[in-house]
């Protein structure tokens, strides 16, 4: 009875440090024609000012993001369906009772 409780025991743990190495990765949405600032090279892979913040993000977290720019409208649309985050999304009254904002990361200024 010991020896199944040790062993219990140590699978549990066992699980719950191998736990967050299975979590869900996390998709970002973004606008693929917003160069510098974010678009798609020829191959289409994310590029620009955004998407190098994005592979430095992921050299120092666990949380595995995945960078996938669309169109405007679309990205616009995930993200009010809640099947990601956005990049590039101003604050704006009515979109602050629609998302949730984090911490700026980049800000660019066009007036």
């Amino acid at each position: 009875m010991l020896k199944t409780l040790k062993w219990t025991c140590l699978c549990w743990l066992f699980s719950l440090l191998v736990l967050p190495s299975y979590a869900n990765e996390i998709v970002i949405y973004a606008d693929e024609e917003y160069p510098p600032i974010m678009y798609k090279d020829v191959d289409g892979q994310p590029r620009g000012v955004m998407a190098d913040a994005m592979r430095h993000f992921k050299k120092f977290s666990p949380q595995k993001v995945k960078l996938e720019p669309t169109s405007w409208r679309r990205a616009y649309e995930y993200g009010l369906k809640g099947k990601g985050g956005l990049i590039g999304l101003s604050k704006t009254k009515e979109r602050l009772a629609l998302f949730d904002y984090s911490d700026v990361i980049f800000e660019d200024n066009i007036y």
